[in-house]
C-alpha cells in the first residue's frame, strides 16, 4: 500500500522539474500545458491499470474455492472495484494536491471549478484503467502472464493520447479504445486551452459542456466494458458453467 501511494507523489515532483509552474493558466505556455495534462492523464491510467493487473489472477484458487461454497462473482468483483477505486481516488488527490502545491490551475473549468473538474476527469481515467486492468488479471492464466501482457495496455496510453504523434486513420479509431485519449481532450478543455497538441487553434465548441460530456461518456463506456469482460471472465469459474471448460482449455 506504501508502494502504492508513494507513486503519486513521485510523479507529481518529476513534473515540478519539467513544467513552468503557470503552464495551465498562460495561454503562451499552452505546449507546456498539453505536455502536463498528458502525462497527468497517463499516470491516472497506469495507476488503475498498476493496482488491478494482479488482483483476480493472483486469487484465482482461492475464488474457486470460496465460489464452490457459496461465494458469487457479482460480491467478490464488487469488492475489487470499491477497494481499488477508494486507492485511485486516494492516488489522485495526491498527485493533484501536489501539483496544485506548484503549479497555478485554472480557476473555472467548464462546468465545475478549474482543479474540481481535473481532479473528477483524472478519477475517472484512473477507474478506466483500473477496470481495464481487472480485464485483462481476469482473463489471465497466471500472475507472471498477468505481469508481461501489462505493456499492451500502458504503452497504447502514450501512443494514442494524440499528444506525442498526430492521429490519422486507423489510429484515430483505435484512439478512443484507450483512457487517455478523451481525457486528455477533457483535461484541456477544462484548462480552456486555445490550441491542440499540433499547434492548431481549437473550436470554441471545444469548450463546451456538450463537448466534454461526450469524452466523460466514452470514459464511462471504456469502464463499462472493462467490467464487463471481468464479470464474464470470473462467471465462466463456475464449474456448472459451459464456458468453464473452455477457459480450462484455453488456459492450458
Amino acid at each position: 500500500m506504501i508502494f502504492l501511494l508513494v507513486q503519486a507523489p513521485a510523479v507529481a515532483v518529476m513534473l515540478w522539474l519539467v513544467s513552468d509552474a503557470r503552464a495551465l493558466v498562460e495561454p503562451s505556455l499552452w505546449l507546456d500545458a498539453q505536455r502536463l495534462l498528458f502525462l497527468m492523464a497517463c499516470a491516472a491510467a497506469w495507476f488503475g491499470i498498476i493496482n488491478a493487473v494482479r488482483e483476480i489472477v493472483k486469487e484465482a484458487p482461492i475464488f474457486q474455492r470460496e465460489h464452490s461454497v457459496g461465494i458469487g462473482a457479482g460480491p467478490y468483483l464488487a469488492s475489487k472495484l470499491l477497494v481499488l477505486g477508494l486507492l485511485a481516488m486516494l492516488q489522485i488527490v495526491l498527485l493533484v494536491g501536489l501539483v496544485a502545491a506548484r503549479f497555478e490551475l485554472p480557476r473555472s473549468g467548464v462546468v465545475l471549478p478549474g482543479g474540481i473538474e481535473l481532479y473528477l476527469t483524472l478519477v475517472v481515467t484512473a477507474v478506466v484503467g483500473m477496470a481495464l486492468g481487472l480485464a485483462l488479471s481476469a482473463l489471465s492464466s497466471s500472475p507472471d502472464r498477468a505481469t508481461s501482457l501489462t505493456p499492451l495496455l500502458l504503452i497504447p496510453q502514450v501512443v494514442f493520447a494524440g499528444v506525442v504523434f498526430k492521429l490519422d486513420g486507423a489510429a484515430a479509431s483505435l484512439a478512443w479504445l484507450t483512457a487517455t485519449r478523451p481525457a486528455v481532450q477533457v483535461l484541456a478543455a477544462s484548462a480552456q486551452l486555445g490550441f491542440d497538441p499540433q499547434g492548431q487553434p481549437v473550436d470554441p465548441s471545444t469548450h463546451e459542456f456538450p463537448y466534454i460530456l461526450g469524452r466523460w461518456l466514452v470514459l464511462f463506456a471504456l469502464m463499462a466494458a472493462g467490467v464487463s469482460v471481468t464479470a464474464l471472465c470470473l462467471r465462466a469459474r463456475d464449474p456448472g458453467n459451459p464456458l468453464r471448460l473452455f477457459r480450462r482449455s484455453a488456459t492450458r
